[in-house]
């Protein structure tokens, strides 16, 4: 899920200004147009503005084909911009500080560093509410802060209760859909974080609505094909599941430099599901697709979990002697 919490966070435009410019780079984004993106962002003569769409661009392709590098560099320059005084800078460059602070929470927490994550997440959320008292009809910069307050609340509820006041979910709820659908520049994040919040609250329809709604705009991105598997997966519809992860390991052959994380992260949920639907044939040319890629301490490293439960079910599946002598691979 963490993926998919992070992945949009970024795409807002500039909302002070409204240039075609910041809307641009925000659609480029979006539609996963990462070259033609760093193009525009080459147009622009302002150097924080500048730093912060690089960084977008870097930290979304990260998420989306899972290029080392693109994730060095982007941490590198939100790293950059955090250590920027915010107290001078116009509301528009607030703004992209308080982005880059947020994104640093979420590494933070996605690697486990729960205290620093709690500490760059209220100095984010404090930056976008200084940035409401001056500019309160800005609606878009509400995205954050209930996207903060839901998970803080569901992940956190004692540390909540201490400096939220029992906050209700629905609220966060609220203001998202009202953002996804009077906002203008966190329209797109605001649906990314609500297909989130309604597959955790088991709301499957409406996130199955919000799914919808993200397709119309953005039908052929990889990341309507995840937000299809997750919703199939979470539901139970392990045929559907199965279906649309050939679609995305398909997406994700055809991109050049290839994709290795994502497509083995693709190929071990495939394995899991052919297991289910009792797919022998599919699940021994899918471990001989795994075994072939000879993936790298430090890939298997980012990929630690998921390959902890597929050595287990691997295991598991051979030691039954399903397809031991079959195929020299699938021995070792």
């Amino acid at each position: 899920m963490n993926r998919f919490i992070i992945l949009f966070i970024l795409l807002f435009a500039d909302m002070f200004s409204a240039d075609s410019l910041s809307i641009r780079i925000n659609e480029l984004i979006a539609r996963e147009e990462y070259s033609l993106a760093f193009n525009a962002i080459d147009e622009l003569d302002k150097h924080i503005s500048a730093d912060f769409w690089r960084a977008a661009v870097l930290i979304t392709r990260w998420n989306d084909l899972k290029q080392l590098e693109d994730y060095q560099q982007a941490m590198l320059l939100f790293n950059e911009l955090a250590k920027i005084k915010s107290d001078s800078l116009d509301l528009e460059n607030k703004f992209y500080i308080a982005q880059a602070v947020g994104q640093i929470a979420i590494d933070d927490a996605q690697n486990g560093r729960w205290i620093d994550a709690i500490s760059s997440s209220r100095k984010s959320v404090s930056l976008m509410e200084d940035i409401l008292d001056s500019y309160p009809e800005f609606i878009d910069a509400k995205t954050g802060i209930a996207v903060y307050r839901y998970w803080i609340n569901d992940k956190l509820p004692f540390y909540s209760w201490l400096n939220l006041r029992f906050l209700d979910g629905s609220q966060s709820i609220e203001t998202l859909e009202a953002v996804s659908r009077k906002g203008i520049y966190s329209r797109t994040l605001s649906l990314q974080q609500l297909f989130w919040i309604y597959i955790n609250e088991e709301e499957y329809d409406n996130a199955e609505s919000t799914y919808r709604r993200f397709v119309s705009s953005y039908p052929d991105t990889r990341l309507g094909l995840w937000f299809e598997y997750f919703l199939a997966s979470y539901r139970g519809k392990d045929e559907l599941a199965f279906r649309v992860l050939d679609k995305l390991e398909k997406a994700y052959r055809q991109k050049d430099p290839l994709s290795r994380l994502n497509l083995m992260e693709i190929l071990m949920k495939k394995f899991e599901f052919a297991l289910k639907l009792s797919l022998d044939n599919e699940v021994l040319l899918i471990l001989e697709n795994i075994d072939s890629m000879n993936v790298s301490s430090e890939e298997r490293e980012h990929l630690k979990n998921k390959y902890e439960n597929f050595d287990q079910l691997r295991s598991d599946y051979l030691s039954e002697g399903n397809i031991v002598g079959k195929n020299p691979l699938l021995s070792n």
